[in-house]
């Protein structure tokens, strides 16, 4: 019975740090160094986001993105900028970050108390999949701070 590499890896989920024959030592992340992104949950707290990062080196990527947040008469802007660490230089990597989120609110109502122009940082712990050369994905949370809450983030991205 063969199994192809790309199944391999999706069978072993998180577990997947796999060398596929033939292209872990080819893989870089400089070599498509920009990403367009469209995901969920990023900036936080937006329930769609767009981002665009750039990787300066194989374990730092730098981001900025806008995102839209509306519950009942709230509706909230979000603007961010971040740096992240790509801590393995594989395809699949564990990821840490910091960033500044600027929230923009418009309408009536507050997250959790704070209902104007606002300024949060932030902490982000997750995956990094590098899927192929061009096609990524990343998930993981945003702890923000002052919020209380911890926001999911669910991303995929093309890489060029």
């Amino acid at each position: 019975m063969k199994v192809s590499c790309l199944h391999f890896a999706f069978s072993l989920g998180i577990l997947g740090f796999v060398a596929c024959p033939g292209t872990a030592a080819a893989f870089s992340r400089t070599t498509n160094p920009w990403t367009v992104s469209v995901g969920l949950g990023d900036p936080a707290p937006s329930l769609i986001g767009v981002s665009l990062a750039y990787q300066s080196n194989e374990s730092l990527q730098w981001r900025g993105g806008t995102g839209f947040f509306s519950w009942d008469d709230l509706q909230i802007q979000s603007f961010g900028a971040s740096a992240r660490v790509h801590v393995l230089p594989t395809r699949l990597t564990p990821l840490f970050g910091g960033g500044l989120d600027l929230l923009v609110f418009r309408g009536s109502g507050n997250l959790q108390g704070l209902g104007e122009t606002t300024l949060l940082g932030s902490l982000t712990a997750g995956l990094d999949w590098a899927i192929t050369d061009n096609l990524r994905t990343a998930a993981g949370f945003t702890f923000h701070f002052p919020l209380r809450l911890n926001f999911p983030f669910f991303e995929i991205g093309f890489m060029f």
